[in-house]
């Protein structure tokens, strides 16, 4: 038994996937274009990578059953329909990149136009997520998300252990 923020169905042209995820506000959002109301394509991939393809019916009888060993389903059961391939969603991502965070290990993507200006500027790619990046600029407002992400961890260790 677990407490899952929701369970995601994603209906493509050609396939489905189904994840069961926290946090997964971001599938809309990212720091280029925060006001986006589509899903992106390279947040798509990111969740939905390591998901098996599936028909549609297949992965609602896995929700289904992933739901019933849910305690707690916060945001239910949800379907996201797209309409394009999966090779299409991949195509779209050509040339931005996922990265890892030095400090947080976060996952964070640079777009192609980011990765194209410090290419040109001949600056190093980003090491650090936009959040991390701004905890450097500001040591006290580090410590605090420290503090904050800390507290966070704690708590999902002693969920899950």
């Amino acid at each position: 038994m677990s407490s899952i923020n929701g369970i995601y169905i994603l209906k493509l042209l050609d396939q489905s996937r189904v994840i069961e995820v926290q946090a997964f506000e971001y599938i809309y959002w990212s720091y280029v274009n925060k006001h986006n109301y589509n899903y992106l394509p390279i947040n798509i991939l990111r969740y939905f990578k390591n998901s098996e393809p599936m028909t549609h019916n297949k992965a609602e009888e896995i929700a289904l059953e992933l739901g019933k060993s849910c305690t707690i389903l916060e945001y239910g059961i949800k379907t996201m329909i797209v309409n394009k391939t999966w090779d299409e969603v991949i195509r779209q991502t050509d040339g931005d990149k996922i990265h890892t965070c030095v400090d947080c290990h976060g996952e964070f993507i640079l777009k192609k136009g980011e990765i194209n200006y410090y290419i040109l500027r001949n600056l190093q790619l980003p090491k650090r997520c936009k959040g991390c990046r701004e905890d450097r600029k500001n040591p006290e407002k580090a410590l605090e998300n420290y503090k904050r992400m800390k507290r966070k961890f704690e708590r999902y260790w002693d969920e899950n252990n």
